[in-house]
Protein backbone atom coordinates (compact mmCIF):
# COMPACT_ATOMS: atom_id res chain seq x y z
CA UNK A 1 0.00 0.00 0.00
CA UNK A 2 1.55 3.17 -1.00
CA UNK A 3 0.31 7.11 -1.58
CA UNK A 4 1.26 7.68 -5.42
CA UNK A 5 -0.34 11.17 -5.43
CA UNK A 6 -1.86 13.74 -3.01
CA UNK A 7 -3.65 16.76 -4.43
CA UNK A 8 -5.01 19.83 -1.94
CA UNK A 9 -7.34 22.49 -2.19
CA UNK A 10 -7.54 25.31 0.56
CA UNK A 11 -6.85 22.82 3.46
CA UNK A 12 -5.27 24.95 6.33
CA UNK A 13 -2.70 27.01 4.87
CA UNK A 14 -2.31 24.88 1.22
CA UNK A 15 -4.25 27.02 -1.33
CA UNK A 16 -3.65 24.70 -4.03
CA UNK A 17 -0.89 21.26 -4.32
CA UNK A 18 0.13 18.60 -5.92
CA UNK A 19 2.64 16.18 -4.75
CA UNK A 20 3.87 12.64 -6.53
CA UNK A 21 5.61 10.65 -3.84
CA UNK A 22 8.50 7.92 -3.32
CA UNK A 23 7.19 4.12 -1.92
CA UNK A 24 10.10 4.61 0.30
CA UNK A 25 10.74 7.76 2.91
CA UNK A 26 9.38 11.04 1.74
CA UNK A 27 11.10 14.12 3.84
CA UNK A 28 8.70 17.32 4.52
CA UNK A 29 11.54 19.75 5.60
CA UNK A 30 10.73 23.45 6.22
CA UNK A 31 10.65 26.41 9.09
CA UNK A 32 8.21 26.06 11.56
CA UNK A 33 4.56 27.42 11.12
CA UNK A 34 5.65 26.35 6.89
CA UNK A 35 2.67 23.69 6.95
CA UNK A 36 4.66 20.23 7.27
CA UNK A 37 2.15 19.01 9.76
CA UNK A 38 -0.93 20.07 7.46
CA UNK A 39 0.48 17.27 5.03
CA UNK A 40 0.42 14.51 7.46
CA UNK A 41 -2.94 15.72 8.61
CA UNK A 42 -4.29 15.41 5.26
CA UNK A 43 -2.93 11.96 4.94
CA UNK A 44 -4.41 10.59 8.29
CA UNK A 45 -7.58 12.37 7.05
CA UNK A 46 -8.03 10.48 4.31
CA UNK A 47 -6.81 7.23 6.11
CA UNK A 48 -9.24 8.26 9.19
CA UNK A 49 -11.88 10.42 8.08
CA UNK A 50 -10.87 12.51 10.75
CA UNK A 51 -7.83 15.02 12.30
CA UNK A 52 -5.55 14.15 14.52
CA UNK A 53 -5.15 17.95 15.68
CA UNK A 54 -9.33 18.51 15.74
CA UNK A 55 -12.45 17.30 16.56
CA UNK A 56 -13.57 19.71 14.03
CA UNK A 57 -13.35 19.28 10.58
CA UNK A 58 -14.35 22.67 9.21
CA UNK A 59 -10.87 23.98 11.41
CA UNK A 60 -9.19 22.37 8.30
CA UNK A 61 -10.65 24.57 5.91
CA UNK A 62 -8.38 27.41 4.62
CA UNK A 63 -8.93 30.83 6.15
CA UNK A 64 -11.90 33.18 4.63
CA UNK A 65 -12.41 29.62 2.42
CA UNK A 66 -15.80 27.98 2.41
CA UNK A 67 -14.52 24.17 1.30
CA UNK A 68 -11.58 22.14 1.08
CA UNK A 69 -10.82 19.19 -0.85
CA UNK A 70 -7.91 16.69 -0.05
CA UNK A 71 -7.75 13.46 -2.84
CA UNK A 72 -5.01 11.22 -3.24
CA UNK A 73 -4.27 8.06 -5.55
CA UNK A 74 -3.27 5.41 -3.61
CA UNK A 75 -2.20 1.56 -5.04
CA UNK A 76 -3.23 -0.95 -2.73
CA UNK A 77 -3.11 -5.27 -3.98
CA UNK A 78 -2.83 -4.57 -7.22
CA UNK A 79 -5.24 -1.49 -7.55
CA UNK A 80 -5.32 2.10 -7.97
CA UNK A 81 -8.01 3.88 -6.63
CA UNK A 82 -8.68 7.70 -5.69
CA UNK A 83 -9.48 8.65 -2.70
CA UNK A 84 -11.54 12.09 -1.64
CA UNK A 85 -12.84 14.32 1.29
CA UNK A 86 -15.09 17.19 0.60
CA UNK A 87 -15.52 19.58 3.58
CA UNK A 88 -17.90 22.54 3.24
CA UNK A 89 -17.99 24.86 6.70
CA UNK A 90 -20.68 26.16 5.98
CA UNK A 91 -22.51 23.13 5.54
CA UNK A 92 -21.16 21.41 8.07
CA UNK A 93 -21.05 18.77 5.87
CA UNK A 94 -17.64 16.23 5.04
CA UNK A 95 -18.25 14.07 2.35
CA UNK A 96 -16.28 11.35 0.75
CA UNK A 97 -15.58 9.35 -2.42
CA UNK A 98 -13.81 6.63 -3.62
CA UNK A 99 -13.00 6.76 -7.96
CA UNK A 100 -15.49 9.56 -8.07
CA UNK A 101 -18.39 8.02 -6.20
CA UNK A 102 -19.65 9.03 -3.25
CA UNK A 103 -19.50 6.40 -0.14
CA UNK A 104 -20.34 6.35 3.64
CA UNK A 105 -16.63 7.33 5.42
CA UNK A 106 -16.75 3.58 6.95
CA UNK A 107 -16.66 2.52 3.50
CA UNK A 108 -13.03 4.04 2.71
CA UNK A 109 -11.55 2.74 5.83
CA UNK A 110 -9.73 -0.04 4.77
CA UNK A 111 -8.56 1.62 1.40
CA UNK A 112 -5.79 3.54 3.38
CA UNK A 113 -4.44 2.65 6.45
CA UNK A 114 -1.87 4.98 7.83
CA UNK A 115 -0.28 5.07 11.74
CA UNK A 116 0.75 8.29 13.28
CA UNK A 117 3.89 9.29 15.45
CA UNK A 118 3.17 12.73 16.08
CA UNK A 119 3.13 14.91 19.75
CA UNK A 120 -0.36 14.27 19.89
CA UNK A 121 -0.42 10.68 19.87
CA UNK A 122 2.36 10.67 22.42
CA UNK A 123 -0.14 12.77 24.83
CA UNK A 124 -2.56 10.54 24.26
CA UNK A 125 -0.85 7.35 24.87
CA UNK A 126 0.81 8.61 28.10
CA UNK A 127 -2.58 11.20 28.90
CA UNK A 128 -5.55 10.28 31.03
CA UNK A 129 -6.44 6.59 31.42
CA UNK A 130 -9.68 7.57 28.44
CA UNK A 131 -6.87 8.73 26.00
CA UNK A 132 -4.93 5.67 26.81
CA UNK A 133 -7.62 3.50 25.88
CA UNK A 134 -8.64 5.31 22.72
CA UNK A 135 -4.84 4.82 21.68
CA UNK A 136 -5.21 1.20 22.28
CA UNK A 137 -8.65 1.12 20.66
CA UNK A 138 -7.45 2.69 17.35
CA UNK A 139 -4.48 -0.38 17.39
CA UNK A 140 -6.76 -3.07 17.65
CA UNK A 141 -9.32 -1.84 15.02
CA UNK A 142 -5.97 -1.92 12.45
CA UNK A 143 -5.54 -5.01 13.76
CA UNK A 144 -9.58 -6.30 13.87
CA UNK A 145 -11.63 -4.83 11.19
CA UNK A 146 -14.70 -6.13 12.77
CA UNK A 147 -13.60 -4.28 16.63
CA UNK A 148 -15.30 -0.46 15.10
CA UNK A 149 -18.64 -2.42 14.57
CA UNK A 150 -18.30 -4.40 17.77
CA UNK A 151 -17.48 -1.19 19.73
CA UNK A 152 -20.16 1.10 18.39
CA UNK A 153 -22.39 -1.41 19.23
CA UNK A 154 -21.10 -1.51 23.06
CA UNK A 155 -21.46 2.47 22.92
CA UNK A 156 -24.52 2.40 22.20
CA UNK A 157 -25.70 -0.10 24.64
CA UNK A 158 -23.89 1.56 27.21
CA UNK A 159 -25.91 4.92 26.43
CA UNK A 160 -28.79 3.48 26.97
CA UNK A 161 -28.65 2.01 30.07
CA UNK A 162 -26.86 5.16 31.13
CA UNK A 163 -30.29 7.12 30.19
CA UNK A 164 -32.18 4.12 31.90
CA UNK A 165 -30.16 4.59 35.06
CA UNK A 166 -30.79 8.34 35.02
CA UNK A 167 -34.12 8.55 34.60
CA UNK A 168 -35.04 5.84 36.52
CA UNK A 169 -38.83 4.91 34.74
CA UNK A 170 -37.50 1.45 34.07
CA UNK A 171 -37.95 -1.31 35.93
CA UNK A 172 -35.34 -3.37 36.93
CA UNK A 173 -36.68 -6.62 34.02
CA UNK A 174 -36.13 -4.02 31.43
CA UNK A 175 -32.63 -3.01 33.05
CA UNK A 176 -31.78 -6.53 32.25
CA UNK A 177 -32.34 -6.51 28.51
CA UNK A 178 -29.87 -3.84 28.39
CA UNK A 179 -27.54 -5.79 30.35
CA UNK A 180 -27.66 -8.74 28.28
CA UNK A 181 -26.01 -7.09 25.35
CA UNK A 182 -23.81 -4.67 27.64
CA UNK A 183 -22.07 -8.62 27.86
CA UNK A 184 -21.83 -9.75 24.56
CA UNK A 185 -20.78 -6.54 23.22
CA UNK A 186 -18.66 -5.59 25.90
CA UNK A 187 -17.29 -9.41 26.44
CA UNK A 188 -15.98 -8.83 22.45
CA UNK A 189 -14.43 -5.31 23.37
CA UNK A 190 -12.35 -6.46 25.80
CA UNK A 191 -11.73 -9.98 24.07
CA UNK A 192 -10.18 -8.03 21.19
CA UNK A 193 -8.31 -5.68 22.64
CA UNK A 194 -6.80 -8.31 25.15
CA UNK A 195 -6.24 -10.41 21.37
CA UNK A 196 -4.23 -7.47 19.99
CA UNK A 197 -1.79 -7.11 23.12
CA UNK A 198 -0.95 -10.54 22.86
CA UNK A 199 -0.22 -11.26 19.22
CA UNK A 200 2.07 -7.97 19.26
CA UNK A 201 3.59 -8.33 22.80
CA UNK A 202 7.00 -10.16 20.97
CA UNK A 203 6.97 -7.81 18.31
CA UNK A 204 6.82 -4.98 20.35
CA UNK A 205 9.60 -6.19 23.07
CA UNK A 206 11.97 -6.45 19.50
CA UNK A 207 11.05 -3.17 18.29
CA UNK A 208 12.24 -1.28 21.04
CA UNK A 209 15.28 -3.21 21.32
CA UNK A 210 15.81 -2.21 17.69
CA UNK A 211 15.08 0.98 18.51
CA UNK A 212 16.61 2.08 21.79
CA UNK A 213 19.42 0.35 21.47
CA UNK A 214 19.43 -1.80 24.86
CA UNK A 215 17.34 -5.36 25.72
CA UNK A 216 14.90 -3.92 28.61
CA UNK A 217 11.64 -5.77 29.77
CA UNK A 218 8.91 -3.86 27.94
CA UNK A 219 5.50 -5.12 28.28
CA UNK A 220 1.67 -3.79 27.13
CA UNK A 221 -0.76 -4.21 30.35
CA UNK A 222 -4.15 -4.24 30.12
CA UNK A 223 -6.19 -3.28 33.49
CA UNK A 224 -9.87 -4.36 33.80
CA UNK A 225 -11.60 -2.59 36.29
CA UNK A 226 -14.26 -4.66 38.10
CA UNK A 227 -15.09 -5.10 41.69
CA UNK A 228 -13.43 -7.71 43.37
CA UNK A 229 -13.27 -8.27 47.37
CA UNK A 230 -10.37 -5.58 48.14
CA UNK A 231 -11.71 -3.35 45.24
CA UNK A 232 -8.33 -4.04 43.69
CA UNK A 233 -7.61 -3.81 39.57
CA UNK A 234 -6.59 -7.51 38.13
CA UNK A 235 -4.02 -7.38 35.01
CA UNK A 236 -5.31 -9.85 32.71
CA UNK A 237 -3.09 -11.62 29.93
CA UNK A 238 -5.85 -13.37 28.12
CA UNK A 239 -8.95 -14.84 29.19
CA UNK A 240 -11.73 -16.81 27.21
CA UNK A 241 -15.23 -15.03 25.48
CA UNK A 242 -17.48 -16.85 27.65
CA UNK A 243 -15.03 -16.08 31.04
CA UNK A 244 -14.86 -12.30 29.99
CA UNK A 245 -19.31 -12.70 29.51
CA UNK A 246 -19.52 -14.10 33.12
CA UNK A 247 -16.78 -11.47 34.80
CA UNK A 248 -19.04 -9.19 33.02
CA UNK A 249 -22.55 -10.20 34.39
CA UNK A 250 -20.72 -10.42 37.82
CA UNK A 251 -19.42 -7.02 37.45
CA UNK A 252 -22.94 -5.88 36.87
CA UNK A 253 -24.46 -7.28 39.50
CA UNK A 254 -21.56 -6.17 42.45
CA UNK A 255 -22.46 -2.86 40.81
CA UNK A 256 -26.21 -3.04 40.62
CA UNK A 257 -27.07 -0.36 43.56
CA UNK A 258 -23.80 2.04 42.66
CA UNK A 259 -24.86 2.23 39.12
CA UNK A 260 -28.52 3.18 40.21
CA UNK A 261 -26.95 5.70 42.85
CA UNK A 262 -24.93 7.30 40.64
CA UNK A 263 -27.26 6.72 37.91
CA UNK A 264 -24.61 5.17 35.10
CA UNK A 265 -22.67 2.40 34.60
CA UNK A 266 -19.53 2.03 36.75
CA UNK A 267 -18.01 -1.02 35.40
CA UNK A 268 -17.14 -2.26 31.80
CA UNK A 269 -14.77 -2.04 28.91
CA UNK A 270 -15.18 1.99 28.70
CA UNK A 271 -13.63 2.04 32.67
CA UNK A 272 -10.40 -0.14 31.78
CA UNK A 273 -6.75 1.35 31.79
CA UNK A 274 -4.25 0.40 29.24
CA UNK A 275 -0.26 1.19 30.00
CA UNK A 276 3.19 0.32 28.82
CA UNK A 277 5.14 -1.00 31.44
CA UNK A 278 9.33 -0.26 31.33
CA UNK A 279 11.39 -2.51 34.26
CA UNK A 280 8.02 -4.00 35.88
CA UNK A 281 7.75 -0.34 35.95
CA UNK A 282 4.67 1.55 34.30
CA UNK A 283 6.39 4.24 31.68
CA UNK A 284 4.05 6.98 32.13
CA UNK A 285 5.14 7.61 35.70
CA UNK A 286 8.51 6.48 35.54
CA UNK A 287 10.48 6.36 32.08
CA UNK A 288 12.51 9.58 30.86
CA UNK A 289 11.40 11.24 27.80
CA UNK A 290 13.30 9.83 25.54
CA UNK A 291 12.47 6.17 26.92
CA UNK A 292 8.54 7.77 26.34
CA UNK A 293 9.41 8.31 22.49
CA UNK A 294 11.39 4.87 22.26
CA UNK A 295 8.26 2.72 23.11
CA UNK A 296 5.97 5.02 21.28
CA UNK A 297 7.78 4.26 17.91
CA UNK A 298 8.45 0.91 19.27
CA UNK A 299 4.28 -0.08 19.74
CA UNK A 300 3.80 1.48 16.19
CA UNK A 301 6.91 -0.43 14.39
CA UNK A 302 5.30 -3.62 16.01
CA UNK A 303 1.91 -2.72 14.93
CA UNK A 304 3.10 -2.73 10.81
CA UNK A 305 5.15 -6.00 11.39
CA UNK A 306 1.56 -7.34 13.14
CA UNK A 307 -0.41 -5.62 9.84
CA UNK A 308 2.12 -7.59 7.40
CA UNK A 309 0.83 -10.60 8.77
CA UNK A 310 -2.20 -10.26 7.02
CA UNK A 311 -1.05 -8.98 4.31
CA UNK A 312 -1.34 -4.95 5.25
CA UNK A 313 1.51 -2.36 4.53
CA UNK A 314 0.24 0.77 6.45
CA UNK A 315 1.65 4.26 5.91
CA UNK A 316 3.85 5.64 7.92
CA UNK A 317 3.33 9.30 9.20
CA UNK A 318 6.11 10.92 11.66
CA UNK A 319 5.77 14.28 12.80
CA UNK A 320 9.48 16.09 14.08
CA UNK A 321 11.06 12.14 15.43
CA UNK A 322 13.89 13.39 16.14
CA UNK A 323 13.43 15.72 19.38
CA UNK A 324 14.25 13.28 22.43
CA UNK A 325 15.79 11.03 20.64
CA UNK A 326 19.96 11.01 20.13
CA UNK A 327 21.41 10.65 16.85
CA UNK A 328 21.61 6.51 16.88
CA UNK A 329 18.81 6.07 18.20
CA UNK A 330 17.49 8.27 15.19
CA UNK A 331 19.53 6.18 13.01
CA UNK A 332 17.92 2.71 14.58
CA UNK A 333 14.48 4.23 13.52
CA UNK A 334 15.33 5.14 10.29
CA UNK A 335 17.13 1.36 9.57
CA UNK A 336 13.65 0.27 11.04
CA UNK A 337 11.88 1.93 8.64
CA UNK A 338 13.56 1.11 5.71
CA UNK A 339 13.22 -2.54 6.84
CA UNK A 340 9.81 -2.44 7.13
CA UNK A 341 8.95 -1.80 3.20
CA UNK A 342 6.24 0.51 4.58
CA UNK A 343 5.88 3.84 2.41
CA UNK A 344 6.76 6.84 5.06
CA UNK A 345 6.23 10.50 5.52
CA UNK A 346 8.62 12.57 7.74
CA UNK A 347 8.80 16.22 9.19
CA UNK A 348 11.68 17.69 10.01
CA UNK A 349 13.02 21.24 10.23
CA UNK A 350 16.36 20.70 8.38
CA UNK A 351 16.85 18.13 5.72
CA UNK A 352 20.39 17.41 7.45
CA UNK A 353 18.92 15.49 10.59
CA UNK A 354 17.79 12.66 7.97
CA UNK A 355 21.14 13.01 5.76
CA UNK A 356 22.34 9.47 6.47
CA UNK A 357 19.14 8.06 4.75
CA UNK A 358 19.16 7.20 1.29
CA UNK A 359 16.08 5.82 -0.83
CA UNK A 360 14.18 8.77 0.30
CA UNK A 361 12.63 12.56 -1.35
CA UNK A 362 13.03 15.69 0.30
CA UNK A 363 10.29 18.20 -0.09
CA UNK A 364 10.86 21.99 1.21
CA UNK A 365 8.01 23.35 2.34
CA UNK A 366 7.24 26.96 2.66
CA UNK A 367 4.34 29.18 3.44
CA UNK A 368 2.33 25.93 2.37
CA UNK A 369 3.99 24.97 -0.52
CA UNK A 370 6.59 22.88 -1.84
CA UNK A 371 9.07 24.66 -3.49
CA UNK A 372 11.78 21.82 -3.74
CA UNK A 373 11.88 18.71 -4.17
CA UNK A 374 14.99 15.93 -4.23
CA UNK A 375 15.48 12.51 -4.74
CA UNK A 376 18.23 11.10 -3.03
Amino acid sequence: MFIEKMVLHSFRNIEQQEIDFTKKINVFYGKNGQGKTNLLEAIFLLSAQKSFRSDTPYEMVQFQKVTSKVGAKVFNQGVTRKIEIEIDKDLHQKKCFIDGKPVRATESLTNLRSLLVSQEEFMTLYGKKNDRRRFLDKAVWNFSPTYLSDYRNYERVLKQRNSALRENTFGGQVLLVFDEAFVTYGAKVIFERLRFIKEISALFWFCFMRVYGEEQKVELCYRINKEVDKGDKEVLQQESLADLEQLLKEGLRRSYKEDCLRGYTTMGPHTDDFCIMLMQKEAQKYASQGQKKALLLAEKLAEVELLKTQNIEPVLLLDEVKSDLDDQKIEHLFYQLLMSGCQSFVTTTTPKDVDFIENKENFEIVSGSVVASKKM
